[in-house]
Formats: structure tokens, C-alpha cells, sequence
């Protein structure tokens, strides 16, 4: 991606109930997102690389289920004191070993 303005992506997710969740991102993480979204709605799952302002890139993984599969995974909250969500499946289950990659 030399020469190229890198995809930054802050994901903030929920501490608690009913708090809001974030995503703070430059013009091109922002887009692909949009595309990873996209490619998720299209194939049923996508994921792509982004970097935080550190420069420490991760993979985003993003999956289109059902509903029976999103009441069914544990809750995405980051808090100790909610609910432990032991009884439920884990989110991770949910995607398959090979996961279609958008790329540009």
C-alpha cells in the first residue's frame, strides 16, 4: 500500500447495556467497510484488513446471519458485570474456516 493512505478503523463497542458503540474511521477505512459490508451481504460473511492509528493491522471480520444464529451468540458487551453469556455460542462459530477476503 505504498503511496497509498492506509484503511483506519477505530472499533468501540459496548461496555454495558444500552451504551452507545463507535466507529471512527479515515475516508478509506470508511469505504472499506462499506465494501466489506457489502461483500458480507453478497456472500453471507467478508473480512478485510484495517489499521488503528498505531499502524498495528487486524482483520475485520463481518457475517450476515440469521436470526436465529444472532439470538443465539453470546452479546458482544466488554464489561465484567454483565451477564456471562457462558450458555451461549460463542460468535466465532459462526463464521467457516475459509472466509471470503476483500481486497483492493
Amino acid at each position: 500500500m505504498k503511496n497509498e493512505k492506509y484503511p483506519i478503523c477505530h472499533l468501540y463497542a459496548q461496555k454495558d447495556w444500552a451504551d452507545d458503540g463507535h466507529i471512527i474511521a479515515n475516508k478509506e477505512g470508511l469505504e472499506r467497510l462499506r465494501n466489506v459490508i457489502d461483500l458480507a451481504l453478497e456472500k453471507g460473511f467478508g473480512r478485510a484488513v484495517f489499521w488503528p492509528s498505531d499502524m498495528e493491522g487486524y482483520e475485520l471480520y463481518i457475517a450476515c446471519v440469521s436470526e436465529k444464529d444472532i439470538n443465539a451468540i453470546e452479546l458482544p458487551y466488554t464489561s465484567d458485570d454483565c451477564p456471562d453469556s457462558g450458555k451461549m455460542d460463542k460468535m466465532y462459530d459462526l463464521f467457516p474456516e475459509k472466509v471470503y477476503e476483500f481486497r483492493k
